[in-house]
């Protein structure tokens, strides 16, 4: 089963009727952009591992998650997420916790960028000694 979850496909699958549900086969293909024929076998997989059910409605098979496939459905979003935090680089860290570092960044750049100017000598020494002051105090309140 675990061989399952490293698949793009019936993760899509899994994705796409963990936030609507119930769904036709049609419905899955045009969402999770999927050919009919592997999206059919795809489900019948599913089926199989007990996380999919289906219920006929007239002509069309309709898909639902079972508990268990809502569970997996719940843990695949968690693991995405956190999967995005990493690529953006937001690991362990909050929002206010990244603003802080980008400020931080940024004073440091503009203090670089004063000392540089104050080494130049193209502008009064004591405010850019000044200036500098005022940075240093503002980043020891961050």
């Amino acid at each position: 089963m675990k061989e399952l979850f490293i698949k793009d496909k019936q993760s899509s699958i899994i994705m796409s009727l963990g936030v609507k549900s119930p769904q036709n086969i049609l419905d899955i293909c045009k969402k999770t952009e999927i050919v009919y024929a592997y999206t059919h076998g795809i489900l019948k997989e599913l089926e199989n591992a007990e996380l999919v059910y289906s219920e006929k409605s007239g002509r069309e098979r309709y898909y639902r998650l079972t508990d268990k496939g809502k569970e997996v459905y719940q843990n695949l979003s968690k693991f995405m997420e956190n999967m995005d935090k990493l690529e953006y680089g937001q690991a362990n860290i909050s929002l206010e916790e990244q603003k802080l570092l980008e400020y931080k960044q940024k004073i440091e750049d503009l203090k670089a960028q004063l000392q540089g100017e104050r080494m130049k000598g193209t502008h009064s020494s004591q405010k850019l000694d000044a200036l500098l002051d005022q940075l240093t105090q503002i980043e020891a309140q961050l």
